[in-house]
């Protein structure tokens, strides 16, 4: 009897070790699908978050950088270069002067940014030109009397510069160094002097040149914080943007280490790679075309599989830990109540062997034996059924708690993909305001039209027949039409439909007394719509006229350009009394419990722009987990 007693004792243990087996090995498999699942979620939202920053900054760096680029342009035409093609330094000083004063007053009607635009240099021809340098939120122009283009040709910077043209570069004091030459007989010493404080003021400055045309050589020297313009306001933790040049040398980063911006075009390696804290970081990169310069977007890996209590891992190892310990406790306890009447027989026959009496007689079963209840279910069943409870339960529960943690565990990476994407949407909206603001300043600070202006109502046909050539402002073309109104706000001119200007009077009640461009959110355009507009007051130079209102209705295309497809949102910007002036497309899944918000005013407008995301396939994903 003994042998048998063992036995038992035996088919109870391996019962028993069998259940925590099949429990650990259920727990290894969620935990590993689990796990898989979340770092397959966090990695779809992280590419697609990733990818939307990258084209909203490239978008929103590209725009900068063409309208830069289109000011170059401005400043070329003959409004801003007959002072030098004139030959300022023949002339009396009563018509410098003036004229002088006239370029400025163009200048200072730009409006310009000192975070865009840090200098403009116009360095004359020759001895028989003047140089200036006008100098962002500063009055008047310093006077550089004696840096001349010819200068520069001679000193061989010519050779560094004009093949940039019309491209944004920076110079290095070497790169400098290596061009400047100073054995030219033809240069003196003040102008070897004069040039070596230029290239002071440009080194290491990104900046923009043209290539000497209509007698006047242009750098722009580009705002200390110009590319910060690109990026919401406030430090970017989560990620690093950096821009390269062609020659693989980072211009401009948001890294507070040097070593941690990248420094290959194609974003595989660092600086010091062999460094292993450097191999934990990824780059992808965006090319800023047509300009030669590239961005790189430089981020941390973060492994899903880190052992720290606030770790998904961590909760599901404890999870797993606490559900062998209950499939123990729960497997003893009902294969105890399995094995009791076999125990209680075999314990009944042993006693009885011991005490000699004659155990192969008839006896009776104990009441207690009697099959009833979970004892009358068959001894394969009651195994089953012991499975079942000490392993299928606690298996399942713990399913649908990990599923919960899925989705929370990945809600941060899903917040900061919303803010991160939100707040660069803002930026993007705001510098398509900047934009068309930019268009009203140029146009306004035309000299043909503000004679036309002076001129009155008696032209029928824009200025462009009287001398203003629209392909200066490119910025048109995200225009819908424009209107100049007379201070009663009567339509003089219109860009479409000008044999019927009535139609585009306008309430006086829209015409504000202020000189900077300003919106009017409720518009009713020529077509029926209510569209957001731009006005700005002009005052003509040397009239005596009233003022006219220039106002401006943009396309719809400038709104549209806030929305990047990687991620599904809806867009809505609403005016200061709730009006919405722009809304998007619905989204595919807008069931209000998977949707996440954002919502911010947009900088220099009354405007408010709000987005709902939903990330579909982080839905599916924790569905089918």
């Amino acid at each position: 009897m003994p042998n048998k007693m063992n036995r038992f004792n035996s088919a109870f243990s391996r019962m028993v070790l069998f259940s925590v087996v099949l429990t650990l090995g259920a727990q290894l498999v969620l935990v590993f699908i689990g796990l898989s699942y979340a770092d397959s979620m966090k990695n779809s939202v992280n590419d697609k978050r990733k990818e939307a920053v990258l084209s909203q900054f490239q978008h929103n760096l590209r725009n900068q950088m063409n309208d830069v680029s289109n000011l170059l342009l401005l400043l070329q035409t003959p409004e801003f270069s007959s002072f030098y093609k004139n030959l300022m330094n023949l002339r009396d000083e009563e018509t410098v002067a003036r004229e002088k004063q006239k370029l400025l007053d163009k200048l200072e009607a730009l409006r310009l940014r000192s975070e865009i635009v840090k200098d403009i240099y116009f360095i004359g021809e020759n001895a028989n030109q003047r140089s200036f340098r006008k100098t962002t939120g500063q009055p008047g122009f310093a006077e550089l009397s004696v840096l001349r283009m010819e200068n520069i040709r001679y000193s061989k910077l010519s050779d560094l510069f004009l093949p940039d043209q019309d491209q944004f570069a920076a110079y290095t004091g070497s790169d400098l160094a290596r061009h400047f030459r100073t054995v030219s007989p033809l240069l003196d010493k003040e102008s070897i002097a004069a040039l070596r404080v230029f290239q002071s003021d440009i080194r290491d400055r990104m900046i923009i040149t043209n290539k000497n045309e209509n007698g006047v050589f242009i750098v722009i020297v580009l705002g200390d914080r110009f590319f910060d313009q690109a990026l919401p306001p406030g430090k970017m933790d989560n990620f690093l943007v950096s821009v390269v040049n062609r020659d693989d040398r980072v211009v401009w980063t948001t890294a507070d280490d040097l070593n941690l911006a990248p420094a290959a075009a194609e974003g595989s390696r660092l600086p010091g790679t062999n460094d292993p804290s450097l191999q934990n970081y990824s780059n992808t990169v965006k090319d800023l075309f047509p300009y030669s310069l590239r961005i790189v977007h430089t981020e941390k890996k973060i492994s899903p599989y880190l052992f720290r209590p606030s770790t998904l891992l961590f909760k599901m190892a404890l999870l797993s830990v606490v559900t062998l310990l209950v499939t123990l406790f729960i497997s003893v306890y009902f294969l105890k109540r399995v094995f009791h009447p076999f125990r209680l027989i075999s314990r009944k026959l042993k006693g009885e062997m011991m005490s000699g009496e004659n155990v192969t007689g008839l006896l009776s079963l104990p009441e207690h034996l009697i099959k009833k209840g979970f004892q009358s279910i068959s001894l394969q069943n009651k195994l089953i059924l012991v499975l079942f409870a000490t392993v299928s339960v606690p298996t399942i529960a713990d399913g649908i708690l990990f599923s919960q943690w899925l989705a929370k565990d990945v809600a941060p990476t899903m917040e900061m993909s919303v803010q991160d994407t939100g707040r660069f949407s803002v930026v993007s909206m705001q510098d398509s305001v900047v934009a068309i603001e930019t268009i009203l300043n140029q146009i306004s600070a035309s000299e043909q039209f503000q004679d036309y202006v002076k001129a009155g109502t008696h032209f029928t046909s824009f200025p462009q027949a009287n001398g203003i050539n629209l392909s200066m402002f490119p910025g048109l073309n995200d225009v819908s039409y424009f209107i100049l109104l007379d201070e009663s706000g009567n339509c003089i001119y219109s860009s479409i439909y000008s044999n019927n200007k009535d139609i585009f009077n306008t309430d006086t009640a829209l015409l504000q007394d202020r000189d900077e461009p300003y919106w009017i959110s409720s518009y009713k355009d020529v077509f029926n719509h209510i569209s957001a507009a731009a006005m700005k007051r002009i005052r003509p130079n040397g009239s005596d006229r009233a003022v006219s209102y220039l106002l401006m209705v943009p396309k719809e295309s400038i709104f549209e350009n806030i929305e990047f497809g990687q991620i599904n949102a809806s867009y809505v910007i609403s005016g200061k009394s709730g009006n919405t002036i722009y809304s998007s497309r619905l989204l595919t899944d807008s069931k209000s419990e998977r949707l996440l918000r954002f919502s911010q005013p947009i900088p220099g407008t009354e405007w408010r722009l709000s987005i709902n995301y939903v990330f579909n396939e982080v839905i599916e994903k924790n569905r089918v987990y």
